[in-house]
């Protein structure tokens, strides 16, 4: 039995990891979720605890952490950011980002081999007042090679520092294996009671053994990474749900974010803010008898940074349009340089087509451009409605037997190079007792540019349906694809008398053979409004 149960328990634990594994990364949006910390103090402060892999010893010489965060300041107060420090000093110091009491932003690097507190310590700070309550994006990068320490702010660098002193070549080897990375703490947060955790959102966690230029940070800010990239060793994309409480790293290093005393991802009002232009805004145009018309749209990216766009039109459901084509496809937007491609639609058809013309960047985190378009076309005759869905008639209704409509029919051609007269030869539709037409004799002359109406009369029938019919107009117009109106009319009945059973209709009553001065057999029947 014992047996049993241990191979029963690792089964059980084994698939639950393969599930683990499964669902990390499913979801790769950059705005939704973020890590949410509110709890800087006490027994169930919240932070995150990043698992000890192999790739930590990776963060030697060069080194990146970056981040997308939104600080409730804490006045008077240390509120550590992140970092691989403590507790104690310098012994189990590396590296910390965090803000000061004074309201510095600070990263701080350790000696990697003199023991004097922060005297041999490499220390960029800023003032970062502005930095609270609203999203800004950090990075903070030590390089080993010319031994300093750079903030930058929104990609903007706004610090840089290096201890002439005891300049850091590396980052210190920790007294402690057993200790980790700490996000929104550290391990040094019960050195001293002025210190607290980090009170806030953040969000696109990402950690690099590599000093990352300055442009990648500017660009990548706005970017929803593979995962893949080089020395990338750990990224959280935030995006679990509440009920989950490990942060998965899209890296594929398996540096996993312990979320601590409930610390989870909670939805954030972080936004993109678009650096994409495209024109026209919207296309509302009428097609005289073409069959194609081409428009012209105009992209540009006002950002120093690259981006890759694709193309589509779609209708209400999001589906393709198949009757537009997009040319080029997709394309690349070199800063500030505007790109042109065309959209060409297929017009063999009578009628309106509404769609949306959408420029998606490939990147998740950027936000896509809708621009409507709203086309007509029409032939050398022209319909005031290109179809018609008529109100509803009550079944049998004396009052209100029927329903008109009225459609006007036009010559355009004196829009056109040829001017010509149009003749209409006849009105008909599948079910003129349902739908008639009434109209001048025919055949009706339209002389160029002038209009004539005709009445659709929907008439009540006896039963509850949906009628359906085409009203087609036959004429010398030459384009192809007119002279077709849909016609749509329901009718309702006021009052339904079915058998007992409620469904069946009651269309007759036969009470059989019935003796003078003898009542028949009841009938029962329902009747309802």
């Amino acid at each position: 039995m014992t047996k049993f149960f241990l191979i029963f328990f690792a089964f059980v634990l084994i698939k639950s990891q393969l599930l683990a594994f499964e669902e990390c990364d499913t979801v790769r949006a950059c705005i939704g979720n973020a890590l949410t910390l509110s709890v800087p103090t006490g027994k169930g402060v919240h932070y995150v605890d990043v698992m000890k892999t192999e790739s930590h010893k990776l963060l030697n010489n060069a080194f990146t952490f970056e981040l997308w965060m939104k600080p409730t300041r804490q006045e008077g107060f240390t509120q550590f950011i992140a970092g691989l420090w403590g507790p104690a000093f310098d012994k189990n110091d590396a590296w910390i980002l965090y803000f000061s009491d004074k309201d510095s932003l600070i990263f701080e690097i350790n000696s990697p081999d003199v023991n004097l507190k922060r005297a041999d310590n490499t220390i960029a700070s800023y003032y970062a007042m502005s930095l609270y309550n609203r999203w800004n994006h950090i990075a903070a990068v030590f390089d080993g090679s010319n031994q300093t320490a750079s903030l930058f702010v929104n990609g903007i660098l706004v610090a840089s520092a290096r201890n002439n002193n005891y300049p850091a070549t590396r980052l210190r080897e920790i007294a402690n294996p057993e200790l980790s990375i700490q996000i929104g703490s550290t391990n040094a947060l019960s050195d001293s009671p002025n210190n607290r955790a980090f009170l806030g959102q953040m969000d696109e966690i990402r950690m690099w053994a590599k000093v990352l230029p300055q442009l990648e940070i500017y660009c990548q800010k706005d970017q929803s990474l593979v995962g893949n990239e080089d020395k990338l060793i750990l990224y959280y994309r935030c995006n679990e749900v509440p009920e989950n409480f490990t942060l998965c790293d899209a890296s594929g290093k398996n540096n996993f974010g312990k979320a601590r005393s409930g610390t989870s991802c909670q939805r954030s009002d972080r936004v993109f803010r678009s650096t994409l232009i495209a024109s026209p805004l919207s296309v509302t145009d009428t097609i005289v008898c073409d069959t194609k018309r081409t428009y012209t749209f105009t992209v540009r990216d006002t950002s120093i940074c690259t981006n890759r766009i694709w193309m589509r039109v779609i209708d209400n459901n999001f589906r393709e349009i198949p009757i537009f084509t997009i040319t080029p496809r997709n394309t690349y937007l070199q800063p500030n340089q505007p790109v042109n491609f065309t959209v060409t639609i297929d017009a063999n058809f009578t009628g309106q087509v509404n769609g949306t013309l959408q420029i998606i960047p490939y990147n998740n985190c950027r936000t896509v451009i809708n621009i409507p378009l709203k086309i007509t076309r029409i032939g050398e005759l022209s319909y005031s409605k290109m179809n018609l869905n008529m109100d509803t008639l009550i079944a049998h209704c004396i009052e209100k037997p029927y329903i008109d409509s009225i459609i006007t029919l036009c010559n355009v051609t004196d829009k056109s190079s040829s001017p010509k007269v149009i003749r209409i030869e006849n009105l008909q539709t599948k079910f003129p007792n349902v739908f008639s037409i009434l109209s001048k004799p025919l055949p009706i002359i339209l002389q160029p540019g002038e209009c004539t109406d005709i009445t659709v009369r929907f008439r009540s029938q006896g039963i509850t349906s949906t009628y359906i019919d085409t009203l087609t107009i036959i004429s010398n117009d030459k384009c192809l694809g007119t002279g077709k109106i849909p016609l749509i009319g329901r009718v309702q009945e006021a009052i339904a008398i079915t058998y007992a059973d409620g469904k069946t209709r009651l269309d007759s009553i036969d009470f059989g053979t019935i003796c003078v001065n003898f009542a028949s057999q009841v009938t029962n029947y329902n009747w309802r409004n």
